[in-house]
């Protein structure tokens, strides 16, 4: 019986459990189906009109693997400041111009070019101007535009970006910011992996000689997948540097071609974020009314991207100012008498961005490592404000305005223990300090070693240039702003204290600056004078045509008024003319009167002569005397009619024949 009950009772636990578990599928099951609708809601809301859910997520070549247009081909002319990366990428120019003198000898290109380097190296720009050098087809895709909710869609546009690449062969596949999908596989990132699966197996899928060439760009090469970067897919590696100063002087000279620049521009002096500096200059021209770029406006662009914006407006006392520009020329004093510190570039106690006031630095060349000297000249150089407040105001008025600069030289001095093995108590060692050993206290003790040392020497220096450093804080007073012509040449007089380690050497460097910026002032005025003069002669020319111009009117219009005379001459003449023809017609006419009034006359005196005697004959004679009808007064005579003749006009009387 306890057998029995013991099974019926195991039955009724399995019938529960298995209830449970019937409860928790349908549990399960309905939250499925919440999550199948909301998927399907959304994809509802994603698909344009007229399209099915899920046709947001239906990428193809057409819709995705466009050629990028380029409105502006670049060109290697285009990219400056990384030479050694374009002569690598030559040979990639060469095989996809003449692929036969390649494969003639049996050689083979990369299949994948990986760019790596900093941020804003150009390595975008690079692979643009392959394909611009080239001219194939060049698409461009960034990692992230493959990856979307949906399982499968990131493998689908690796698929189809090969396929439409393989139509277009020749031609150039750029994935921008590759470590979005390439970087290496964790077992939690399934849909990242099934990408990066198909991408390795596309780059297997092709020839080498296919004539497609697989370019991509990451800032973090160390984290690529191992399967991606090995011999036969990514094999070929371009590191992008940073440019060096003649590298930046052509970067900026390419973005100044196109915008006019005074004569006082030196590039080099700038040259030491471009393009951005470049824009400000430009719109701070435009601002100002300017035609073209100048120094101070670029120098305004490069203190405003280094520094920050001016802030006139900020209200600062009198003793504020006072002690600011202690500060700032405890820090110049210190570094122009330092060995090892960087050359002065400009002083000024004018607030920007957090900072009060501040000395600006420059290094006169490219710099690949640092020596101690070089460090301990920067520790000395922060601890000189600080050191400037303690003279000149006393212990207790120092402020706060010096924790950035302590905080610059701990972090040095611990640079240079723990990481550069620059300590004689430490060693040449590396190492990373656990909290709370007993490494940890000698490093910090040697770090506050290095920084006492640092604050004695700056003290014993300003001690012995007290004159220079009062000299400079009230030039920095009276005009707020100096650049390193005019620092100079406000310490020269102070030689006493051997300010410069080769006074002569710095007057005589001063001096050849001075000539030089005095020779600028020059040629600046010369080229004005010039641009006056010019302007005076166009001037001249322009009213030289306008007399030009009046006179050729004066003659048009003389011209004229003799067109005119002749004209009224010749209506004179032809109405003389038609007077003397009315006179002629007139005098004709009573000619002709007068004519025939003789003839009358003597037609009578015929008559009274000739009697006739018979009847007949006196008829006859009737006859013969009546006078010819008189014109009408209305009708003139006919030019051309002929005067009568006199003969004709007699009457001719018959002979007398005898009774």
């Amino acid at each position: 019986m306890d057998k029995l009950e013991n099974e019926q009772t195991n039955m009724t636990n399995t019938r529960s459990t298995t209830e449970q578990r019937m409860d928790k599928l349908e549990n399960e099951q309905t939250d499925m189906r919440k999550i199948l609708t909301m998927i399907t809601a959304r994809l509802m809301e994603m698909a344009k009109p007229g399209q099915t859910p899920g046709a947001a997520f239906n990428i193809t070549p057409k819709d995705m693997n466009k050629i990028m247009p380029e409105k502006n081909v670049k060109t290697f002319r285009d990219v400056k400041g990384c030479d050694d990366a374009k002569q690598e990428l030559e040979e990639v120019v060469q095989y996809l111009k003449y692929p036969s003198k390649f494969t003639r000898l049996g050689g083979k290109l990369p299949k994948g070019i990986l760019l790596t380097g900093s941020p804003g190296t150009g390595k975008t720009l690079l692979a643009k101007a392959v394909a611009g050098e080239t001219g194939v087809p060049f698409f461009y895709r960034a990692g992230s535009e493959f990856e979307e909710v949906l399982v499968g869609v990131g493998a689908k546009r690796v698929r189809s970006l090969f396929e439409a690449a393989k139509q277009k062969a020749p031609c150039i596949i750029f994935i921008d910011e590759i470590d979005a999908v390439g970087s290496t596989r964790m077992r939690w990132e399934g849909r990242t992996n099934e990408t990066l699966h198909q991408l390795l197996v596309e780059m297997d899928g092709f020839e080498q000689n296919e004539g497609i060439i697989v370019m991509a760009a990451t800032n973090w090469p160390d984290i690529l997948d191992q399967a991606l970067t090995r011999p036969g897919r990514f094999d070929r590696h371009i590191v992008v540097p940073k440019p060096d100063v003649r590298g930046r002087e052509e970067i900026l000279e390419l973005y100044l071609q196109d915008k006019p620049l005074a004569d006082d521009v030196n590039v080099n002096s700038i040259a030491r974020h471009l393009a951005n500096l470049v824009n400000i200059a430009a719109i701070k021209a435009a601002v100002e009314g300017a035609e073209k770029l100048n120094a101070s406006q670029l120098e305004f662009a490069k203190d405003r991207i280094i520094v920050g914006t001016e802030r006139k407006t900020m209200f600062l006392s009198e003793d504020s100012k006072k002690l600011i520009a202690y500060h700032e020329s405890g820090h110049a004093i210190v570094a122009l008498n330092t060995e090892g510190a960087h050359p002065i570039d400009k002083a000024t106690i004018m607030p920007r961005g957090s900072a009060l006031g501040m000395v600006c630095q420059l290094p006169s060349n490219d710099e690949t490592s640092i020596t101690k000297k070089q460090l301990l000249a920067r520790i000395d150089i922060c601890m000189g404000g600080r050191v400037a407040e303690e003279l000149i105001f006393g212990p207790d008025h120092i402020t706060t305005g010096a924790s950035s600069d302590l905080s610059s030289a701990a972090e040095l001095a611990g640079y240079m223990v723990s990481a550069c093995g620059m300590s004689d108590e430490i060693g040449p060692v590396h190492m990373r300090v656990k909290p709370g050993s007993e490494l940890e206290s000698r490093v910090d003790a040697e770090v506050v070693k290095l920084l006492k040392d640092a604050y004695n020497r700056a003290k014993a220096l300003l001690k012995m240039h007290e004159k220079a450093l009062h000299a400079l804080a009230n030039a920095l007073l009276e005009y707020e702003t100096l650049n390193s012509v005019e620092i100079k040449r406000i310490l020269l007089p102070y030689n006493e204290g051997r300010l410069f380690e080769n006074i002569e050497q710095q007057q005589q460097e001063v001096a050849e600056e001075v000539e030089l910026v005095e020779q600028q002032q020059q040629v600046a005025e010369e080229v004005e004078h010039q641009q006056q003069v010019a302007e005076e002669v166009e001037q001249q020319q322009q009213v030289a045509e306008e007399v030009e111009h009046q006179q050729e009117v004066a003659e048009e219009v003389e011209q004229q008024q003799q067109v005119a005379d002749k004209v009224e001459q010749q209506q004179q003449v032809s109405e003389k003319v038609e007077q003397q023809q009315q006179v002629a017609e007139e005098v004709e006419l009573v000619e002709q009167q007068q004519q025939v009034a003789e003839e009358e006359e003597q037609q009578q005196q015929v008559a009274e002569e000739i009697q006739p005697t018979t009847r007949r004959e006196k008829r006859e004679c009737r006859r013969m005397a009546t006078p010819p009808p008189k014109p009408r007064h209305d009708q003139k005579p006919r030019h051309d009619q002929k005067p009568l003749n006199k003969a004709s006009s007699l009457v001719k009387v018959a002979p007398l024949r005898n009774a």
